[in-house]
């Protein structure tokens, strides 16, 4: 609670502060020894009230009487905070970008909002992070631009409905369902993702998810919507892989159309071993899987639902690209057209 004294004796104007005497410490007294407690004066308690008042005041932040918590906030508002253990930060469609703190009272609006208080505000100090999302459908795509400092090797957790994830929809608008750039790591589970758009951005095509500048992304348990572009888009110099701990262990399912399901360029690479995927209704796609000067690893898993179904070429891997199934054959992708390998491209 920060909030001004105010029973019967308090006076409405703060006094003039005495003289400033030695420094020192309190102590209890020892009345054995005739050494007396310390009295606190009305000039120091005054002196730790308007302190404590003004570093809310600082933070826009009214004083309330009822709330344990003002100082923190208020600290977590104006400097970077080292956390010093687990957090998670709350997002709901209902909550607020720029008045919210994340706190389950005040969630933010989107993944978006959630990651830029990270990178503005937060010292991650090698703790464990996790972005909570509500159920409920968000119409902005999630830009993680940045690593969050302190977080040097472990993955910002961003976690929706695992079990249901048609439940928690990023149904972008324009651009991206998820984009990492410029070093931002994250784990994703839990959502549906579509993103019918093209504004054709080199960073923002259209795709379900998408790294990029040397960003790395984990994800499971996602069902990929319709997408213009790819519904997975790894590139320069970027990592996207499964959160799979054994061979058939990462589900994931495919219930839109796009371009590719999976486009990797630019000495990227997509790991896709121990992964279990889940196609439905009729799936169409230009090229399936397609490597551009990059690398895309599919071995360990496997392909279920109606895989007959699914229109387009299997596969492209052009201009040195790679694209080991270990040794899994021609027809290891969905696809109706026989894939292809040109101009220095590669297929085991």
């Amino acid at each position: 609670m920060v909030y001004k004294v105010d029973n019967s004796t308090s006076v409405p104007v703060m006094p003039t502060p005495g003289a400033a005497g030695t420094g020192g410490w309190f102590t209890p007294g020892n009345p054995l020894a005739s050494i007396p407690a310390t009295r606190v004066p009305a000039d120091w308690c005054n002196m730790v009230q308007a302190e404590l008042l003004n570093v809310i005041s600082a933070a826009g932040i009214s004083p309330d009487k009822s709330k344990q918590d003002q100082l923190l906030t208020a600290m977590r508002k104006l400097g970077r905070f080292k956390l010093q253990g687990a957090t998670t930060l709350y997002v709901t469609s209902t909550g607020n970008d720029t008045t919210g703190d994340g706190s389950v009272s005040a969630p933010f609006a989107s993944v978006t909002g959630a990651w830029d208080y990270l990178i503005k505000n937060i010292d991650v100090n090698g703790q464990t992070v996790t972005i909570q999302v509500a159920e409920g459908t968000y119409t902005a795509g999630a830009s993680l631009t940045g690593q969050p400092v302190g977080a040097t090797s472990q993955l910002i957790a961003i976690q929706g409905n695992t079990a249901n994830p048609a439940a928690c929809s990023i149904n972008a608008s324009v651009g991206n369902g998820f984009t990492a750039n410029f070093g931002a790591k994250a784990s994703i589970r839990g959502f549906k993702v579509t993103a019918p758009q093209n504004p054709a951005d080199f960073t923002s095509r259209g795709c379900g998810i998408a790294a990029v500048n040397g960003s790395f992304l984990l994800f499971r348990d996602m069902d990929f919507g319709t997408c213009s572009d790819a519904h997975i888009r790894c590139e320069f110099g970027s990592i996207i892989g499964m959160n799979a701990v054994a061979a058939n262990s990462a589900p994931y399912s495919i219930s839109g159309n796009a371009n590719n399901h999976i486009f990797v360029g630019q000495a990227s690479v997509v790991n896709l071993n121990g992964a279990i995927i889940t196609l439905s209704g009729s799936r169409a796609f230009s090229v399936f899987a397609n490597s551009y000067f990059g690398l895309i690893l599919s071995s360990l898993n496997s392909f279920i639902g109606t895989v007959g179904s699914t229109t387009g070429q299997r596969y492209v891997s052009a201009w040195n690209g790679v694209i080991a199934t270990n040794g899994s054959g021609a027809n290891h992708f969905p696809g109706s057209i026989a894939g292809v390998s040109q101009t220095g491209g590669q297929y085991n």
